[in-house]
């Protein structure tokens, strides 16, 4: 890895990334998250898995802009940005490009080196009560732990901080062997999951039977969109499912306070649900729930 790095990733990623870049919005989009709060006299984003900037599409080699580039391109900008990664050479090459690329918007940058689940407190304390704030919480595996989404949804209330999530449905599933006295990653399991008893109620009902590969896959789901219901978020739509080529990958998960920032998301996803192929959605819509 070096300065000039980008992170590999699937075309399903590239399509996550799409949708992050439809709801900031702004100018070139003419809506979204930018547009909805342009009267704030200052918003905030979290990244906590940043990367390096750019990513490459392991299929197609084409070079796309990674999270961090997305939001520091949305019009009218963040007032302050907070990027995490703990890879020394992601940050030092994240670094690097915004300095090269994007100096004007380097005075808005703090980029942390080190954990997000450590070090989160570090962006909450310099975020204002009254301020809007978006958090994008995309790690690649299990390294995400739901205490660290609690704090950020604790930091101010209402109006709390608005979250994308991705949830390692894929990844935690293959840590969940069908003989259970091989279960040996619980713990790391635990970490991720907003209810240690309930997702291991689904994986009983699950290796025994009773749920069926699909059943258990949509009591995840609810589990988890249950969990960010239980930190007080008034919109928490059922989650979306990414597949790739073999299957479920992972879900997405939006949490806000906001009924403009639901109908953002609701309309970024009729507009890429016609072209981007692997996301569908469950039974449930956004007009069943709210």
């Amino acid at each position: 890895m070096n300065a000039m790095m980008a992170r590999e990733i699937g075309e399903w990623t590239k399509e996550k990334l799409e949708i992050l870049a439809e709801y900031l919005g702004g100018e070139e989009y003419g809506g979204g998250f930018a547009y909805a709060t342009k009267r704030a006299r200052g918003t905030y984003y979290i990244d906590a898995f940043a990367g390096p900037g750019k990513c490459r599409v392991r299929d197609t080699g084409e070079e796309v802009d990674g999270s961090p580039l997305i939001a520091l391109k949305v019009k009218p900008p963040f007032a302050k940005y907070f990027f995490f990664d703990s890879d020394p050479e992601a940050v030092k090459a994240l670094r690097y490009l915004i300095t090269q690329d994007m100096l004007d918007m380097l005075s808005r940058v703090t980029i942390i080196a080190g954990d997000c689940n450590d070090r989160i407190g570090e962006a909450l304390a310099q975020v204002p009560q009254t301020a809007p704030c978006f958090a994008f919480l995309d790690p690649e595996g299990a390294e995400l732990h739901w205490d660290t989404i609690v704090r950020i949804a604790q930091h101010k209330r209402p109006n709390r901080i608005e979250v994308l999530v991705l949830f390692p449905y894929d990844g935690l599933v293959r840590l969940m062997p069908r003989d259970p006295s091989k279960l040996v990653h619980a713990h790391i399991i635990d970490r991720v999951m907003p209810d240690p008893e309930e997702w291991r109620r689904i994986y009983e009902a699950r290796i025994k039977g009773v749920l069926s590969a699909r059943e258990a896959r949509r009591a995840f789901a609810d589990m988890y969109r249950n969990g960010l219901l239980s930190l007080g978020y008034q919109y928490v739509p059922p989650l979306r499912v990414v597949k790739g080529p073999r299957g479920p990958l992972y879900f997405l998960a939006f949490a806000t306070d906001h009924h403009v920032g639901l109908k953002i998301m609701y309309d970024v996803f009729n507009k890429l649900r016609e072209t981007i192929s692997q996301l569908y959605l469950f039974e449930r819509s956004y007009e069943d729930e709210y």
